[in-house]
């Protein structure tokens, strides 16, 4: 993917064609999660005032969009997945008992 070098007006549009044409619900709430996340950890004052989860989260979202090499990205995708099957696992187990 491309680093994104529009200025401010045409951004704007971009991200709101991309918007108008997302169907999916999911990716639509998983959307503006991301963007107010980061809209609010851009903002020292909003920064400091966030839950330690969504500074945390923030930061996870700031550094991954930093990354450039493939090698760094699949490592990453690699251990979220190992977090979500862990996370399925323990769920499941819950479920049983």
């Amino acid at each position: 993917m491309e680093r994104c070098a529009l200025t401010q007006v045409p951004c704007r549009e971009a991200i709101a064609e991309i918007v108008a044409e997302n169907k999916n619900r999911y990716f639509l709430q998983r959307t503006y999660e991301v963007a107010k996340i980061l809209l609010d950890g851009s903002k020292e004052e909003k920064l400091m005032s966030m839950s330690e989860e969504d500074q945390a989260r923030f930061f996870l979202i700031w550094n991954i969009l930093c990354v450039n090499e493939t090698d760094e990205i699949k490592k990453i995708l690699s251990f979220s997945d190992c977090l979500a099957t862990m996370r399925f696992r323990k769920r499941a187990e819950a479920q049983k008992a």
